[in-house]
């Protein structure tokens, strides 16, 4: 997977579904956030607490297509480190 987003939509993208996250699950692979860069050049985010789950798409320019799940607080933390502006993520 590799993509080129603007930092804006990708950070407003994970404060969207990370609402969807729950600390009280156990599994790691429920603290985390999938990301799918599609051929469409979107990117779907979703995450879930096994009760709810809440997706969005972002726009971007998807490079390579793939998927992969990031655990929410470093994903979180990272973007918004980041400057304003155009942000690549491979």
């Amino acid at each position: 997977m590799k993509i080129i987003c603007s930092q804006e939509s990708l950070l407003h993208g994970i404060q969207t579904v990370q609402k969807g996250i729950s600390s009280r699950i156990g599994l790691p692979i429920y603290n985390g956030i999938l990301f799918e860069a599609n051929e469409d050049n979107k990117v779907h985010l979703f995450a879930t607490d096994l009760e709810i789950g809440i997706d969005c798409y972002i726009p971007a320019q998807v490079i390579k297509t793939g998927s992969t799940v990031i655990p929410n607080r470093i994903i979180s933390e990272l973007i918004k480190k980041f400057p304003e502006g155009k942000i690549e993520i491979e």
